[in-house]
């Protein structure tokens, strides 16, 4: 690799650490997996994942056991005894999230590795500098999801796919492709299987339509010959391809088998003690069949979701993507750009078709889409094409400038009427602004001078130094994304740290747990302190003003208020609250409601 390959993917790996362990776990996933991990950790269970008090299987292990292992080394860097309960929740989140910085890390040296002995070294670089500063690839490699250690094994796959498509299924590649499978199988299913078969479909119909415009050719007298097929080999093939399919299903099997085995019988056995049936079947059903007929948990999107959401998820490079697939659909014939054509449509079409949506489901796409548009970087530098010459091309790039300003503003849009300057870190706010409209301005005087390589450039630069400023400076300073962080942090120092000496009601962020330690548990019960006799409650409640306020006076005697707390709720679709921390009282003045 040529050094300034291997400086973009160093470049991209810091950009990817920087600000981990300081900004808050983000939604319900995060956490959720965040706090699995940690008790996977915790237990010595590595076989069944458990949040809180019930098994997740929803996923396969492999998540949980990076994550774990991540966990385990930070914690021998950095024992606990050494570090503030703070300090031990950004040293667990930082763990749980380095899996898939290394992961998609990984996938940028395996891009590289693949395209030099494919492409030039031209379009191998911008390939590798587009993937890597693209939106949802960066957020991916900054939050402890599946999704980009997934991503590592599904675009190890597909090129395996790739090389078998192009006539060189060696044995190497095979086994490659059946390990690749295999530990994409056990990061997140069958989704895997499903992106190589869509792959293989839009090949095929590709292929197809190409055959019948020869025949038509041939037809009318003015086409070559057939191409002259090798019937005597046939057999031969025939025989070694039967082989190595059977030698892939053995690898996927040998990866995926053994774990399965194994959750079977515990489950089983842990179930069978409660007298309740149990049905990993059931599982797999509501995990890949529900999944696709139903949007679960509320995850949907219109026909059309992840189209329109290509244009923000491959910010900034989404400014180029309408040429990149026009040229990519022109030089279709080529093999590389009809393979990450394909790679790019059918999985588009198959996340289409699933009723259950969210953003980053199409990151498969990714690094495909990404190839595609260093094509038509790399020949608007060589003016091979004249789409970023056309009048209305700068118009484009206006409106696309006009965005990147108005995501530099978003902090004061967002937050400052509702959080002030007390809460906030206005002086990096100012800066990432001045940020946005210097990057903004610069790519359009660049197009406008037809300086394609100039602006492109400008564009990468300007995601690294945006995400860096948010990441560094802005997340970690606006205190008001940092609720549940404070709340677990509050009741770490007040001592509430026993199992069920505190429940969550109304406010039931999944995040809470990870930093209160996982001891907290949810109350669904509304209406817990009116109802139920004091003599049953726990030390400790988080509650919201909503329900401190609603509670009857007989019952809030029993309690002290130790401390409230403003900032915005992720899992109450951006709510803004006031959490308090409320004790029950020993010496309360009031009988019991």
């Amino acid at each position: 690799m040529s050094k300034r390959i291997i400086l973009t993917i160093l470049l991209c790996g810091g950009l990817y650490l920087i600000g981990n362990g300081r900004v808050s776990l983000w939604d319900r996933d995060e956490p959720r997996y965040a706090q699995a991990s940690r008790q996977m950790l915790q237990s010595g269970d590595w076989v069944v994942p458990k949040l809180l008090d019930e098994p997740r299987i929803k996923k396969p292990p492999m998540i949980y056991w990076c994550q774990a292992t991540a966990m385990a080394i930070f914690q021998r860097l950095s024992p606990d005894a050494e570090l503030s309960p703070l300090a031990r929740m950004d040293r667990d989140a930082a763990a749980a999230r380095l899996p898939s910085s290394i992961a998609i890390v990984l996938t940028l040296v395996l891009i590289a590795l693949v395209l030099r002995r494919i492409v030039d070294e031209e379009r191998t670089f911008w390939t590798v500098l587009v993937f890597g500063t693209s939106g949802l690839v960066i957020m991916s490699a900054k939050m402890c999801l599946t999704d980009g250690v997934l991503l590592l094994f599904v675009t190890g796959s597909q090129f395996c796919l790739y090389a078998m498509y192009r006539g060189r299924g060696s044995w190497g590649v095979v086994i490659g492709f059946g390990v690749s499978t295999g530990l994409g199988l056990l990061t997140k299913g069958p989704v895997v299987l499903g992106i190589n078969l869509t792959t293989l479909v839009v090949l095929g119909l590709m292929r197809a339509g190409q055959w019948w415009a020869k025949r038509a050719v041939r037809q009318n007298g003015t086409g070559p010959h057939p191409e002259y097929r090798e019937r005597e080999k046939l057999g031969r093939k025939l025989v070694g391809f039967l082989a190595k399919v059977l030698v892939l299903t053995v690898i996927v099997v040998a990866i995926c088998l053994p774990w399965v085995s194994l959750i079977w019988q515990r489950l089983s056995a842990e179930v069978s003690k409660s007298g309740a049936p149990v049905d990993l079947w059931s599982v797999l059903k509501h995990e890949v069949i529900d999944r696709m007929t139903t949007p679960l948990e509320q995850h949907k999107g219109p026909p059309g979701y992840y189209l329109l959401f290509f244009f923000a998820s491959f910010f900034p490079w989404c400014l180029l993507l309408p040429t990149a697939i026009k040229l990519a659909w022109q030089a279709r014939r080529e093999p590389l750009t009809r393979f990450a054509f394909a790679a790019v449509v059918g999985p588009w079409i198959m996340f289409e078709c699933i009723a259950t949506k969210l953003p980053h489901y199409v990151l498969p796409c990714f690094p495909f889409l990404a190839i595609l548009t260093a094509a038509a970087i790399v020949r608007g530098i060589r003016s091979e094409h004249r789409e970023w010459n056309k009048r209305g091309w700068l118009v484009a790039v206006g409106v696309w400038s006009a965005a990147v300003i108005g995501l530099g503003a978003m902090p004061w849009v967002a937050a400052l009427p509702r959080f002030g300057f007390d809460r906030l870190p206005f002086l990096t706010m100012g800066v990432v602004s001045l940020a946005a409209v210097f990057f903004a301005a610069r790519v359009w005087i660049d197009f406008a001078h037809q300086r394609i390589a100039a602006a492109a450039y400008s564009m990468a630069i300007a995601m690294v130094v945006l995400i860096g400023l948010l990441f560094q400076f802005y997340l970690p300073g606006a205190r008001f994304l940092h609720l549940s962080e404070e709340v677990g942090a509050y009741l770490q120092s007040a001592g509430a740290t026993n199992l069920r000496d505190v429940y969550m009601i109304d406010y039931k962020e999944d995040s809470l747990p990870f930093y209160q330690g996982g001891t907290i548990r949810p109350q669904p019960w509304n209406v817990y302190l009116s109802k139920e006799p004091f003599a049953n409650w726990p030390g400790f409640f988080v509650i919201t003003r909503e329900i401190w306020d609603a509670t009857p006076e007989s019952a809030r005697g029993h309690l002290e208020v130790m401390k409230t707390f403003h900032g915005l709720a992720y899992a109450a679709k951006g709510r803004v609250v006031d959490v308090m921390v409320v004790k029950k009282r020993t010496d309360a003045p009031f009988p019991d409601p």
